[in-house]
C-alpha cells in the first residue's frame, strides 16, 4: 500500500513536530541543567546513565563487561544494549562524542517511529484520518523523547516494537521472509529491555488473529466458487 500525496505530507508533519519537540526539550534541559551535567550541549547525565555505559567502556577498554557496585564487580550488570552504536563511538572517537551520538541515534530511532507509526497504520487501517490522528498522538508524545537525551533504551525499545509488528503483519499478508526480519527486531528489543519478551504471547495471538481471517477469506471464497460452478447456467 502507497502512501498518498496528502498522507506523505502528514508524514513530513509529524517528523518536523518530533524535531521541533527535541529543540523544545533541550531548551528546557539547558534551563534546568548545569554546563557540567550536559555533554557536547546535548547529551545529559542521568543517575542510570552508567548503567548502560560503564559496563561497555570497560568491555572495550578491559576486555571485561562488568559494573562496579562499591569494590564488587557485577558482570553484565546491565545489558550492553548500545554496543553497536556506542562502543564504535567510544572506541574512535572517546565518551564525549559517543555520548552525544547516542542522543543523535536516538533522536533517528524517534524518527524512525513516526515512519513505522505511519506504515503500520496503513498497513492496519487503511484509512487516512486514523493515519493523521496516530501520528499526532505519536509525534507529541514527549515521554519516549524525554528520553532521548539520556543513555536509556526507551526509544530504541520502542522502535523495535513498531517496527518488529509491521514486518510480521508483513509477512503473514505477504513476503515470509518479513518474519525473519520482525523476529530479529523483536530479539534486540528484548535485548534491549528484556520485559520486551511479554509480547511474544502477543504476536502469536495476532498472528492466529491475522491468519484465521485469511483462511476465513479463503474458504468463503472457494465456497461462492463452488456454488458457482453447480448453478444452472454452468450445467
Amino acid at each position: 500500500m502507497r502512501f498518498t500525496k496528502q498522507e506523505f505530507k502528514w508524514i513530513i508533519f509529524g517528523l518536523a513536530i518530533k524535531f521541533l519537540l527535541f529543540c523544545y526539550l533541550l531548551l528546557i534541559f539547558h534551563l534546568n541543567y548545569s554546563n557540567k551535567q550536559i555533554v557536547n550541549e546535548i547529551f545529559v547525565f542521568s543517575k542510570d546513565y552508567q548503567n548502560y555505559v560503564i559496563p561497555i567502556e570497560n568491555l572495550i577498554n578491559k576486555g571485561s563487561l562488568y559494573q562496579m557496585i562499591g569494590d564488587y564487580k557485577a558482570y553484565a550488570y546491565k545489558m550492553p544494549s548500545f554496543l553497536f552504536s556506542y562502543g564504535p563511538l567510544y572506541y574512535f572517537f572517546g565518551r564525549e562524542i559517543a555520548l552525544a551520538g547516542i542522543v543523535i541515534f536516538n533522536l533517528l530511532l524517534d524518527f524512525g517511529i513516526i515512519i513505522f507509526t505511519a506504515l503500520l497504520s496503513k498497513e492496519i487501517f487503511n484509512d487516512s484520518t486514523i493515519l493523521k490522528l496516530t501520528l499526532i498522538l505519536v509525534a507529541l508524545n514527549g515521554f519516549i523523547s524525554f528520553n532521548n537525551y539520556y543513555a536509556l533504551t526507551e526509544t530504541p525499545s520502542a522502535f523495535c516494537v513498531v517496527s518488529s509488528l509491521y514486518f510480521f503483519l508483513k509477512g503473514i499478508n505477504s513476503n515470509k521472509y518479513f518474519l525473519l526480519l520482525s523476529g530479529f527486531i523483536l530479539t534486540w528489543g528484548i535485548f534491549l529491555k528484556p520485559v520486551l519478551g511479554l509480547l511474544i504471547p502477543l504476536f502469536i495471538l495476532i498472528g492466529f488473529f491475522v491468519y484465521g481471517k485469511q483462511l476465513k477469506k479463503k474458504f468463503y471464497r472457494s465456497e461462492e466458487h463452488t456454488s458457482e460452478l453447480q448453478s444452472p447456467d454452468h450445467l
